[in-house]
């Protein structure tokens, strides 16, 4: 584990800060790409990504408070500053986020179908870069295994599962499969949002599945 990325004269920088940083650069690149292939102009794209990020972090922090709202009971000045009690929910940010994109595309007249389809490819790619975070981190543990690939936690016994790497691999697959996917789009004459329905269905079921080997989530849900 290495939860301090760099330090350097006093000053840190969190493994974890970093790469949910990178991992909003990593979708924002990818999710324009997609959308500047289908003609949308920038304006539009900045507008879909800059107001969408805002209400996805607002909503993961609002999920995260209410699902552990014992930990804000005493002071309520807690849940904006998330550098005295740091935690965000995954689910809620997904979901306050897909629904500002689809109102976001109706108003700004852009087709939902292509925004559906950018969601597809730039969404489990941040979430992959994301992971190297909770991984170096520690955020997230497994419950305890024999396997020879557990690894140790500080602060737990024994070794546990590794579910970022689990995660990570499923993702990578899921990617794989949308790449094929998508170069047989055209002979199989699909609809255009068969891919981000078969991601937006794969991803809960695949969370939700590696849910039972985790132990501890210390700051994302």
């Amino acid at each position: 584990m290495q939860p301090i990325f760099i330090s350097f004269a006093g000053f840190e920088l969190y493994s974890l800060s970093l790469f949910l940083i990178a991992s909003w650069f990593v979708f924002s690149f990818v999710f324009w790409k997609h959308l500047h292939n289908q003609a949308v102009d920038d304006d539009r794209i900045f507008d879909l990504t800059f107001y969408s990020t805002i209400i996805a972090f607002v909503g993961a922090r609002l999920a995260f408070v209410v699902f552990h709202w014992e930990l804000f009971a005493g002071s309520w000045l807690k849940v904006p500053a998330l550098w005295v009690q740091p935690g965000l929910s995954l689910y809620g940010g997904l979901v306050s986020g897909l629904l500002a994109l689809l109102y976001l595309a109706r108003k700004l007249k852009v087709r939902v179908s292509f925004v559906l389809d950018s969601l597809a490819f730039s969404l489990p790619s941040a979430i992959l870069v994301g992971l190297i975070g909770s991984y170096l981190d520690g955020t997230t543990a497994g419950k305890l295994t024999g396997f020879a690939w557990g690894v140790l936690y500080t602060g737990l016994a024994g070794r546990r599962h590794p579910v970022q790497i689990y995660e990570g691999i499923s993702l990578l697959l899921i990617i794989i499969i949308i790449f094929f996917i998508n170069l047989r789009r055209a002979s199989a004459r699909r609809p255009r949002a068969f891919r981000s329905r078969r991601v937006t269905s794969v991803i809960p079921k695949r969370c939700l599945l590696l849910k039972k080997i985790r132990k501890v989530s210390r700051y994302i849900d």
